[in-house]
């Protein structure tokens, strides 16, 4: 083999190596196992054909050594990339209305849910637009893990209804300020006491508060939906009718 074939092989081997932990990390890691055999075929090539020369030799050598590395590299990205794809793999849980559910560090449990045009915060009162209502669902969140945690941990509550729509949760401000409240009103209005998103919980305390909702009067809640932790996240759901 001419020393130009001898040289040529070993910049694409070079080149080829370089490509390993890109294609493993972006492509494919498949791709880059039979990238890695290519350059360590053409090492141990170079190291038989060198016809008892040195630099045909030492330049298969030191492919193989690179097409070992990268070899041992790409599998363990592909080692990397699987534990972490199990690791924020998002875990399902069922459950119902007044049943606790425990995920995690946290035992969560909705109590009840109510439903109406009107509701009071303290001594304000605030009602729906025209055709729509107020879902209120009370739940209890208690940390049974070792650390201080933060109810914030649980999020992304979502109610579906019997007509299979989803809605986000708001807040008291969502509806509208009720200035002249009568009597008919206060006899209606739910009292709410919205939960403390970013309170923090020692270990085996608990706080209950109200999530709402505003949906329109002709449907019925169905089920609530919320997410615990952020990395590898819980999806609970919450049947909300016995």
């Amino acid at each position: 083999m001419s020393t130009a074939k001898i040289v040529v092989l070993f910049i694409i081997g070079l080149f080829l190596v370089f490509l390993t932990l890109p294609i493993a990390s972006l492509v494919s890691a498949a791709l880059s196992y039979i990238i890695g055999i290519i350059v360590l075929a053409i090492g141990i090539l170079l190291a038989i054909k060198r016809g008892g020369r040195t630099l045909p030799l030492v330049l298969g050598i030191v492919l193989t050594i690179l097409a070992v590395i990268a070899i041992g590299a790409t599998a363990l990205i592909h080692i990397a990339v699987y534990i972490l794809s199990k690791s924020v793999e998002t875990k399902y849980v069922t459950g119902m209305l007044g049943q606790p559910i425990a995920t995690g560090n946290w035992e969560i449990t909705v109590l009840n849910v109510r439903e109406s045009r009107h509701i009071r915060r303290g001594d304000t009162y605030f009602t729906t637009k025209e055709g729509q209502k107020a879902v209120v669902v009370t739940i209890r969140i208690r940390n049974v893990g070792r650390e201080i945690s933060s109810v914030s941990d649980i999020w992304s509550f979502t109610l579906v209804t019997n007509l299979n729509k989803s809605y986000g949760d708001v807040t008291v401000y969502h509806f509208d300020l009720l200035w002249n409240v009568g009597e008919e009103v206060k006899t209606g209005a739910l009292w709410v006491r919205e939960l403390e998103r970013l309170q923090s919980l020692a270990p085996g305390t608990y706080v209950e508060g109200d999530i709402l909702f505003d949906i329109s009067q002709n449907e019925k809640p169905l089920k609530l939906f919320f997410k615990v932790g952020v990395i590898g996240p819980t999806q609970v759901e919450v049947a909300l009718s016995k």
